[in-house]
C-alpha cells in the first residue's frame, strides 16, 4: 500500500469511531452476485479496524482472513470482531502476501485505491480461484447543505494545498469512472458489474470536522484545516449523503 495508510494507522481511534459502515443493499447484493455460501473462503484486503469485516461477520457465516499492514488498525478490528469466530486477521502488506490457499472471494472496502495499480489486479487473480470473485467498494461524501458546501468549495478553490481538491462533486464523479473503468479493463477478469448505493447521514459539525480529519489530505496541513473547521463549526447541522459504489469482477 502507499505512504498515506501510515496516516490510517496512526489514527486508529478517531478512522474505527468516524467511518460510516456500507449499506444493507450492498451485502445482498455480494450474496446474490456474488455466491457466497457457508462454505466459501475469503480474503480481505485492507481490513483497517474492521468496519466491513464486522458487517460481513454479521451477514454470512463464512471464513474470512482479513490483512492489514497497520497494527493500530487491527488491535480495533480484532475487538469489533470479537464474538466471530470465522475471522483471522494477518498483519502484513496484500501486494507481498503469499496465499496458502485459493479464495472464492477477495473483496476490499474503501482500501484497494490505496493499492499499487500495476500490482493489485494480479495479486487479486493469483488469491482467487478461477472463476472467483473480485469486489471493491468505496464511501464518499457529499455535503447537502448547499450554502455549507458552497462556503467550503471557496475555501478549497483558494487554500487547499493540492490541486485535486478543487474538483469538488465533479472529482468524485471522475473517481467513480475511473475506478469502473479499471475494472473493466482487466485482461484476467470478465463479468464486470457496478453497483450503487446513496444514504443520507446528519452529522454535528465536531463530528464532520473528525470525520474529515480521518481524511490524510485534511489532517496534514493545519492551517488549511483550520480555516475548514472554522468554516464548519458556523453551522448548527451537517447533512451528509454518503455514495457507495461497489464493482465487481470474476476471475479467469
Amino acid at each position: 500500500m502507499l505512504q498515506s495508510r501510515f496516516h490510517f494507522d496512526q489514527n486508529a481511534t478517531l478512522y474505527d469511531e468516524v467511518r460510516p459502515g456500507y449499506p444493507q443493499t450492498l451485502y445482498d447484493d455480494l450474496a446474490f452476485h456474488g455466491n457466497i455460501t457457508n462454505h466459501s473462503q475469503l480474503l480481505e484486503v485492507g481490513c483497517g479496524s474492521g468496519i466491513a469485516t464486522q458487517e460481513m461477520c454479521s451477514h454470512f457465516s463464512c471464513s474470512i482472513d482479513a490483512i492489514d499492514p497497520g497494527s493500530q488498525l487491527l488491535l480495533h478490528a480484532k475487538k469489533r470482531c470479537s464474538s466471530f469466530a470465522q475471522v483471522q486477521f494477518i498483519q502484513g502488506d496484500f501486494e507481498h502476501f503469499a496465499p496458502s490457499k485459493a479464495y472464492d472471494m477477495v473483496f476490499a472496502a474503501t482500501a484497494f485505491h490505496w493499492l499499487k495499480a500495476s500490482e493489485k489486479f494480479a495479486q487479486s487473480h493469483r488469491c482467487l480461484k478461477k472463476g472467483g470473485i473480485l469486489v471493491a467498494f468505496w464511501n464518499s461524501f457529499r455535503v447537502a447543505d448547499a450554502a455549507l458546501y458552497q462556503e467550503l468549495q471557496n475555501i478549497y478553490h483558494s487554500e487547499s494545498p493540492f490541486e485535486h481538491h478543487k474538483d469538488g462533486r465533479a472529482l468524485q464523479e471522475e473517481k467513480r469512472m475511473l475506478r469502473r473503468q479499471e475494472f473493466s479493463l482487466q485482461e484476467q477478469f470478465c463479468r464486470h458489474r457496478s453497483f450503487e448505493y446513496s444514504r443520507r447521514f446528519s452529522y454535528s459539525p465536531q463530528q464532520y470536522i473528525h470525520l474529515l480529519a480521518s481524511f490524510p489530505h485534511h489532517a496534514n496541513h493545519p492551517s488549511f484545516f483550520q480555516k475548514i473547521t472554522e468554516c464548519v463549526l458556523s453551522f448548527s447541522e451537517i447533512p451528509l449523503l454518503v455514495d457507495t459504489q461497489m464493482e465487481m469482477a470474476q476471475a479467469l
